[in-house]
């Protein structure tokens, strides 16, 4: 049986570049079609949780800071540096005391000296922001499955075991 090849709005900006330049064992082409489709991914995800927050006072960057926080476990509770948190949103620390100063306002984190290090504080989710989450969580459920809903669970662990090992070597350079 013939299997009709798969295409998408990628492949015709990947047919552009490699007219454009050579590119012997197509690895160019294989990586520029595997970044420009998680962006595209991650901005559709991001598209469609602004949907959602429409009309909800929590904005996509605020939403995104108590659900890391929430994912964020020290010491069994949901609560984490504000450094570790920026590096988890993929934002600057500046711009991360910037989302947690508005989060503090609100009644929705708290920040606490770090009784293990004088230097830092401490941010933790607010039975009020615990709440936020939940409320944009539990309206949020299920669109991300379905942004995914082509693709089998045994695809979907197929593609977790690629992007971790690029994120490990990602990772592993970025520490050495």
């Amino acid at each position: 049986m013939h299997q009709e090849r798969i295409t998408d709005s990628t492949d015709a900006h990947l047919d552009v570049w490699s007219a454009m330049f050579s590119d012997d064992d197509g690895r160019d082409r294989e990586t520029e079609g595997v970044l420009n489709r998680v962006v595209r991914l991650k901005n559709e995800s991001d598209r469609r949780l602004r949907e959602v927050l429409q009309n909800d006072p929590l904005s996509l960057d605020e939403y995104m800071t108590l659900h890391v926080l929430v994912g964020g476990q020290t010491k069994g509770r949901p609560r984490s540096t504000p450094a570790q948190l920026a590096d988890l949103a993929g934002v600057s620390r500046a711009g991360m005391t910037g989302r947690l100063d508005k989060l503090e306002r609100s009644g929705l984190v708290t920040r606490t000296p770090d009784t293990d290090d004088r230097r830092s504080v401490i941010v933790e989710i607010t039975a009020k922001g615990r709440e936020a989450w939940e409320r944009i969580a539990n309206r949020w459920s299920g669109e991300d499955v379905r942004m995914l809903e082509g693709l089998s669970v045994e695809e979907l662990r197929e593609l977790n075991a690629l992007l971790r090992k690029a994120f490990h070597t990602i990772e592993s350079r970025r520490d050495s």
